[in-house]
């Protein structure tokens, strides 16, 4: 499902339901692990390292032009065919693990 009339703040909240999901509830518990210093460093070299991320597919995407509006797109449109293949096999993984943990959730949660 493609939603081309969706607007700034959509894009937003949906990236931020997606990326606060599990990582914000496990983050007290990574950072007691590893102590508050090294904790809080790799937090801010991660949050570097996603933004230097975002930058760059950004100014991909401002390259390659309207014609291009999904991340495969992109990748077919910079590495060609192949690469978006492989792009497209990592997000079906990704999705697949989701409904999977999903499922598992389901079945300790809800009673038989």
């Amino acid at each position: 499902l493609l939603v081309r009339d969706a607007g700034f703040w959509t894009a937003v909240l949906t990236l931020c339901n997606a990326a606060l999901g599990a990582g914000l509830l496990s983050l007290p518990y990574a950072v007691a692990s590893a102590g508050l210093l090294v904790g809080s460093l790799s937090t801010c070299v991660l949050i570097c390292a996603s933004f230097a991320s975002l930058c760059v597919i950004m100014g991909l995407m401002a390259q390659a032009g309207p014609s291009v509006t999904s991340f495969g797109g992109l990748v077919r449109w910079g590495c060609g065919p192949a690469a978006s293949n492989v792009v497209d096999g990592f997000v079906f993984l990704n999705s697949f693990g989701a409904c999977v943990g999903y499922l598992v959730l389901l079945g300790d949660v809800v009673p038989p």
